[in-house]
């Protein structure tokens, strides 16, 4: 009974926070300087960039779920122009 309540919580407060979030803006946003993203994959497959993560530890990358629908084969990382990396 309890795990179910938690889970139904959970839910909820999932869906207001992908309310507040989906419409927000970037404000007077800038480039990140090079080099200084370097947690940050671009998980791709044979075309091309999929999705973004961060890595955890050395062999762990953190990503959304829908990432793996695409069938991944590879991630580049810490690459300031993915386009380059291709």
């Amino acid at each position: 009974m309890m795990q179910g309540l938690q889970n139904i919580l959970l839910i909820y407060v999932l869906r207001c926070l992908g309310q507040i979030v989906h419409g927000s803006d970037i404000i007077n946003g800038k480039k990140a300087p090079e080099n200084s993203m370097q947690y940050v994959v671009s998980v791709q497959n044979i075309d091309g960039h999929i999705c973004g993560g961060f890595l955890v530890t050395e062999d762990f990358v953190v990503t959304a779920a829908h990432c793996d629908v695409e069938n991944p084969t590879h991630v580049v990382l810490g690459s300031h122009n993915i386009k380059k990396a291709v």
